[in-house]
């Protein structure tokens, strides 16, 4: 069974950020989450404005950006916030 990573497409810029994170991708996400490197939920959105999340209330540190698809499909990715 060939495996398809649907995320190939996906870019989190800018990273580092201390403000707006544009995510780029062809893909519709469902959810976008936001986690403390010890897996600690900080935030969570359905509402996807324009592709972009506010991170500038965040303490700067790194972070695990996780994206979910509409079939619970997910990419995580280092997000550092300065």
């Amino acid at each position: 069974i060939d495996k398809i990573n649907i995320f190939n497409d996906v870019l989190v810029y800018p990273n580092p950020s201390n403000g707006i994170v544009n995510i780029k991708s062809n893909t519709t996400f469902a959810k976008i989450q936001l986690f403390s490197i010890v897996g600690k939920k900080l935030f969570e959105t359905t509402s996807i404005k324009n592709n972009q999340i506010d991170v500038s209330h965040m303490n700067a540190g790194v972070y695990l950006l996780r994206l979910l698809d509409n079939n619970n499909k997910t990419k995580t990715q280092k997000l550092i916030i300065n």
